[in-house]
């Protein structure tokens, strides 16, 4: 009697050493997973914010522009103060997106980029055409550079960078959608497995503890 105790006592022991490798398994998959969904979560996060400061640049670009062109057709001091309050707005955008973590290979670059173009397209071209509208003699000189090329491309370089970011952060929603999947699909296959697994050690262990 007292040896059929003991095989069955050795029997359970190997039988809870068993489940409890089992559960440390999945809790361990789980665990991992977990994290991952964490930080999955907090990309995401990061690629929304970031795209609403690219909207807010993109608008304030615009903005800015629509000001300036205000200014050339009326003269109207008040387009010169919303010029002045919109170049601020522009920058302070662009900034606050540089300040964001970043979140892809090359973002802070591309970002850096529409900080150059932006600078450049104030500096060399907008100041030019305000200080052209305080001369008489020059307000034409004004008028005639929207006419010329530059006039566009500014624009277009700093559109062209944005829609650059735009994919990437795009294209970083899938990868992270996948990431997701990927997760959850992992944790529903460990648990089931591991249920399944515990649930026939239970079987035969109570099936050996009867032998």
């Amino acid at each position: 009697m007292g040896k059929l105790m003991q095989t069955i006592s050795a029997k359970l022991r190997v039988a809870f050493a068993a489940i409890v490798i089992c559960t440390l398994v999945m809790g361990l998959v789980s665990y991992s997973n977990v994290d991952t969904l964490r930080k999955v979560s907090e990309k995401a996060s990061h690629a929304a914010s970031l795209e609403r400061e690219l909207f807010s640049v993109s608008k304030a670009a615009d903005d800015l522009h629509g000001a300036m062109l205000g200014f050339l057709v009326t003269a109207d001091g008040d387009y010169l103060k919303q010029y002045e309050e919109t170049s601020k707005v522009l920058f302070k955008k662009i900034d606050d997106s540089l300040a964001l973590p970043e979140i892809f290979e090359g973002e802070n670059e591309k970002l850096g980029q529409v900080k150059e173009v932006a600078t450049a397209w104030k500096r060399d071209f907008l100041d030019v055409q305000r200080s052209y509208m305080s001369t008489p003699a020059k307000v034409n000189a004004a008028f005639a550079m929207e006419m010329t090329p530059p006039a566009k491309q500014y624009l277009l370089d700093i559109d062209q960078n944005l829609d650059f970011l735009k994919k990437q952060i795009s294209d970083l929603r899938i990868d992270l959608d996948k990431q997701v999947l990927s997760s959850i699909s992992t944790v529903r296959a460990t648990l089931i497995v591991g249920v399944l697994v515990i649930l026939l050690i239970s079987v035969v262990s109570a099936v050996m503890a009867d032998k």
